[in-house]
């Protein structure tokens, strides 16, 4: 007696077709709006505020010194 195909179902079940997004709805939540930039904010320096005094130059000791670290570094 032949059962090949009484309880295995049909050879060739039927496929899903391919999944397409144009033909599913989006399950996504939905993105919310970018909030605006925040306006320009002053600095927090006064309007007169002195500029800032310039750097004496280096000494010979400061500009040999950084010389030989810089040499040293290097090597």
């Amino acid at each position: 007696m032949d059962t090949s195909g009484d309880a295995a179902g049909p050879a060739n079940p039927p496929q899903a077709p391919p999944y397409n997004p144009f033909l599913h709805p989006n399950t996504n939540p939905p993105i919310p709006p970018t909030p605006p930039n925040p306006p320009n904010q002053p600095p927090n320096t006064p309007p007169n505020a002195p500029p800032d005094a310039p750097l004496p130059p280096p000494t010979e000791e400061e500009h040999d010194n950084f010389w030989v670290t810089l040499y040293k570094i290097l090597q």
